[in-house]
């Protein structure tokens, strides 16, 4: 089947213009509103597809054959996942040098507070992202973010301080980490989707920099199950909690808009946040 424009709700975040690593987005789609283009969506799809509508784009932008000649790639023992009420920690077994990065989300409002631990030196959140427009779980959300650079090797456990008691609240973590001829990591943006019903899951369109080496790297969560991307050039896992889709490309080429995509069977709601990271 082939992809069409999906009605989403976009929010992304270069660090060429905003000089902070805490970004938010909230959405503001009312819940009547909401209503008002979900009826439009069944409407066009009736008439034979959606087309133009929305702001998120279902097909990658990316120039046909445009890859790194540096390319990043996944570090072994990697992906790492944990899921459970109140959860705070994830232990992972990282290489010095490698870039970390993990997601953490919740149908519930929360905020983290401090990272510690996974033999990094110093954790920074990438985004923050709340979708209170598409969810039709809780209403409500949340995810961030955050990644650092590998300081030793060896097995060790992050953990995550929380603004408030999470305790009731189910919690899914995801760590993922990667590894790169060249030194030293850099976030170059980095953003959220909210996605009303769809066939596909779409990310926010990020851009990369002139950097010879970059890499983008995206979780989801959607309401039914994630399949697979069809976008060329990136990679897809479901999680084994949730069966929720994340992604990720080391070739990525510079100056360059990427908005992959993931299935969603069947067709439902969705939120997805990527980055894009440099090396070197």
């Amino acid at each position: 089947m082939q992809p069409f424009h999906s009605l989403s709700s976009v929010a992304y975040f270069s660090t060429t213009n905003h000089l902070k690593t805490g970004m938010d987005h909230l959405g503001t789609v009312s819940r009547t509103r909401r209503t008002a283009i979900s009826a439009l969506f069944v409407f066009a799809l009736a008439m034979g597809g959606v087309t133009g509508l929305g702001t998120g784009l279902v097909a990658s932008v990316t120039p046909a054959g445009a890859t790194s000649t540096t390319p990043i790639t996944r570090a072994a023992t990697f992906p790492r996942e944990t899921g459970s009420r109140g959860d705070s920690s994830i232990t992972i077994s990282p290489k010095a040098g490698d870039l970390v990065v993990f997601a953490v989300f919740a149908h519930s409002k929360f905020t983290v507070t401090a990272v510690e631990g996974g033999d990094v030196g110093t954790w920074q959140r990438a985004v923050k992202y709340k979708n209170y427009t598409t969810d039709l779980t809780a209403g409500v959300l949340h995810f961030e973010v955050w990644w650092g650079i590998a300081t030793s090797t060896g097995s060790s456990t992050v953990r995550l301080s929380y603004a408030s008691t999470v305790s009731q609240k189910v919690i899914e973590i995801l760590a993922d980490s990667f590894v790169s001829a060249s030194s030293g990591w850099s976030l170059v943006a980095a953003g959220g989707s909210s996605n009303y019903t769809s066939p596909w899951v779409t990310w926010p369109t990020l851009t990369s920099n002139l950097t010879a080496a970059q890499l983008y790297w995206g979780m989801s969560e959607e309401f039914s199950s994630g399949t697979s991307t069809p976008t060329p050039g990136f990679t897809s896992t479901l999680a084994r909690y949730g069966g929720n889709c994340f992604l990720y490309d080391g070739h990525l080429a510079p100056e360059t808009a990427y908005a992959p995509l993931c299935g969603d069977t069947p067709p439902d709601p969705s939120t997805a946040v990527g980055v894009i990271f440099a090396a070197g």
